[in-house]
């Protein structure tokens, strides 16, 4: 079956303003403050960027051929600024400015204890690098540059195929489930984690919507 729905925010909470300090010529372009890019809403609510995942599904669908993210710095950002990213899979970090990053992801759950572990930690990354990383770990990431303090992002590393992220409007498919009673959950890196029950049943359509006040 095929799961499909659109998240929402109805609060007042705003995304935060980012102060730029170093690299201004390319990372500011004359303008030193800007959202961060957090917290991204359509004009009737739609929230960007929240993961909508399934949990509890071992069997089903393959890896789709595009499934290891590439998170690229553009213009000292993270572009995606939220990426899915798979146990098992690869995370390919880029580096498009003519600035130097340090590309940084570092595991906030289902660590060792002791404090987060670093899943990628790669040195300083030149204009036109590319550098590939095995991800051997599933959790939230925090994705983060050492040398802007302001550049972060989220890699959300699922165990199975059954994760997306939201698009501008909020709207999200997973499709190929299969029938069954599943926990799914939304999670967004500002508004926190929200999860129900849901039944699939084999080739139907199953909605589920999810607001954030």
């Amino acid at each position: 079956g095929t799961l499909t729905g659109r998240i929402t925010y109805a609060g007042d909470q705003t995304d935060e303003i980012l102060e730029i300090t170093s690299d201004t010529e390319t990372c500011a372009h004359e303008h030193p403050s800007r959202p961060a890019g957090a917290l991204v809403t359509s004009e009737d609510g739609g929230l960007q960027n929240a993961v909508v995942y399934i949990a509890g599904i071992t069997s089903g669908k393959a890896y789709a051929e595009d499934a290891d993210p590439v998170i690229n710095n553009i213009e000292c950002a993270f572009s995606p600024r939220v990426s899915i990213g798979h146990k098992g899979g690869t995370v390919t970090t880029q580096n498009s400015d003519n600035v130097a990053h340090n590309t940084k992801i570092a595991l906030t759950i289902m660590g060792r204890s002791g404090g987060p572990p670093t899943l990628v930690g790669n040195d300083s990354i030149q204009e036109g690098d590319s550098v590939e990383n095995n991800i051997k770990k599933a959790g939230i990431a925090v994705v983060q540059c050492d040398l802007h303090a302001w550049m972060k992002g989220a890699l959300f590393v699922h165990d199975s195929p059954y994760a997306v992220v939201t698009g501008e409007d909020g709207s999200f498919s997973i499709g190929d489930v299969p029938a069954g009673t599943y926990t799914v959950n939304v999670w967004h890196e500002i508004l926190g984690e929200q999860t129900a029950e849901i039944t699939v049943t084999a080739g139907g359509d199953t909605t589920h919507d999810a607001a954030y006040e």
